[in-house]
């Protein structure tokens, strides 16, 4: 298997459930990288010192004891996935940003439902060297992929594919993460239909429907960044206009958000 293969399996749980939406960005974050930076069978060997440079944070401790504001919260983190069974601390103290530490993580505290992220795309959110919080990043990035839109063929089977249409404010409600803070997550993770780049996700291009002469402007639309993401955003396209059309009372509705078409898997 090779690296653009290789994925992280992250539990729904992580990303859906009921922990506060600051429990779920440090959980997340420190979830994602003992299994992306881990072994095939769950280990992980480091120290915190290590992980503070290739997160990219400066730290000179010769001027300060106080470590970053990432790092620490990438601490309670672990702390958080000590608590509820998801790795075992063998040897070592993640306390201490100096000592070295082996983790063993499992996924056997979870329901078997995942959502799939490449190790490109943990690593994509790394790239970016703007100031921006990066556990906020991974978890709209995750959240994103986590969508999935049900399209039946013709012969009745279902097809299953990624595509997140939520606006903005159907981002913030779902989530707990100001819209604004969304519009930049989303900015940085994302090219625009049309043009090329390594982002993990594609943004489709202002869209509407016009209904009995009214014009009614939906959500961009994004997808993962695969070679048939322009396929995806067309079948998200006409999915929703038919919902939309055949939706009672459809008059009333301001976005797509209300219509919740999305189920997860």
């Amino acid at each position: 298997m090779g690296k653009t293969d290789a994925m992280i399996f992250i539990p729904r749980e992580l990303v859906q459930g009921e922990m506060d939406i600051i429990t779920k960005l440090e959980t997340l974050m420190a979830f994602c990288w003992i299994r992306r930076f881990g072994s095939l069978d769950g280990y992980y060997y480091g120290n915190i010192l290590s992980i503070t440079k290739k997160y990219g944070l400066s730290y000179d401790e010769t001027k300060t004891s106080r470590i970053p504001k990432q790092i620490s919260a990438f601490i309670e983190g672990l702390d958080n996935l000590q608590k509820i069974g998801a790795i075992v601390l063998e040897e070592g103290d993640y306390h201490n940003i100096h000592d070295f530490f082996t983790i063993k993580s499992t996924l056997e505290p979870f329901e078997k439902k995942y959502i799939s992220l490449k190790f490109d795309y943990f690593d994509y959110i790394f790239t970016v060297k703007k100031r921006v919080n990066k556990m906020g990043m991974l978890y709209i990035l995750v959240f994103v992929l986590g969508c999935y839109v049900c399209k039946e063929k013709p012969n009745g089977e279902k097809e299953w594919y990624r595509a997140c249409s939520y606006s903005l404010d159907g981002l913030e409600y779902k989530t707990g993460i100001p819209r604004l803070s969304i519009y930049t997550y989303l900015k940085n993770l994302s090219v625009e239909e049309g043009y090329s780049g390594n982002a993990p996700l594609v943004k489709s291009r202002p869209w509407h429907i016009t209904i009995n002469g009214q014009v009614i402007r939906f959500p961009n639309i994004y997808v993962e960044n695969l070679s048939n993401h322009k396929e995806i955003i067309e079948t998200e396209r006409k999915a929703i206009k038919v919902k939309f059309e055949t939706q009672e009372s459809r008059i009333e509705f301001d976005n797509f958000d209300d219509l919740d078409r999305y189920e997860f898997y």
